[in-house]
C-alpha cells in the first residue's frame, strides 16, 4: 500500500483490522502527517512502513506491536525522542532510517535490543556520542552517522561491529579517529 503525497486520507482503523494479514508493506512518504495512524500499528504482519517526509515529532510506544517489522523509515520528519521501551520489541528490525530529524544520542542509547539491525541510518540529527551500547549490534553492516555533532568514535564499538562494511563520519566534529 503506497499512499504518497496526498492532500486529504481518510482511511477508517477497521480497514486495517479487516486486512491485518494480507499487508506486508505501507508508504506514506511525503505528506502531512503528524502521527502515525492508529490502524497501521494493528498491522502485527507488517514488515514495511515508510512514513518519512512528514510532520511526525513523537514515536509512539504503540510500535512494540509490529513485532515483525523488518524496514521502518521515518527520516525526515520532527522526532525529537524515541521511546526506549520500543527497542526491545524490535528484535526483528533489520533496516532503521531516522536521517534529518531531532534525534539526540540518549533516545538511541538503547537501540541495541534491535539485534538483527543491519542498515543504520541516523544521519542529520543532534547525536554527540556514539552509545557504547552500540557494540551489540554485531549485524551492522551499515552505519551513517553524516551530518551530527560526534567528536569520537570509541575503539570498542568499532571493534565490535565484525559485520560492518560501509561507516560514514562526514560533517561531524570528529577529534580523533580509534
Amino acid at each position: 500500500m503506497f499512499l504518497e503525497k496526498l492532500n486529504f486520507l481518510f482511511v477508517e482503523n477497521e480497514y486495517f483490522q479487516n486486512n491485518e494479514g494480507c499487508i506486508s508493506s505501507v508508504s506514506f512518504r511525503y505528506n502531512y502527517l503528524n502521527n502515525v495512524p492508529a490502524g497501521v500499528l494493528l498491522l502485527t504482519s507488517l514488515k514495511e512502513l515508510v512514513l518519512s517526509g512528514n510532520n511526525i515529532t513523537y514515536v509512539s510506544d504503540l510500535y512494540r506491536g509490529l513485532t515483525q517489522l523488518e524496514i521502518l523509515d521515518l527520516s525526515s520528519n520532527q522526532i525529537t525522542s524515541v521511546p526506549g521501551e520500543i527497542w526491545p520489541y524490535m528484535y526483528t528490525l533489520k533496516d532503521l532510517y531516522l536521517s534529518g530529524n531531532k534525534i539526540d544520542h540518549a533516545s538511541l542509547s538503547r537501540i541495541s535490543y534491535c539485534t538483527s539491525l543491519e542498515v543504520l541510518v541516523v544521519k542529520d540529527n543532534d547525536i554527540q556520542y556514539i552509545p557504547t551500547t552500540w557494540k551489540d549490534l554485531t549485524r551492522i553492516r551499515v552505519l551513517d552517522l553524516t551530518s551530527n555533532k560526534i567528536s569520537v568514535v570509541p575503539y570498542c564499538i568499532i571493534r565490535s561491529l565484525t559485520n560492518l562494511k560501509t561507516i560514514n563520519l562526514s560533517t561531524n566534529n570528529l577529534t580523533q579517529l580509534p
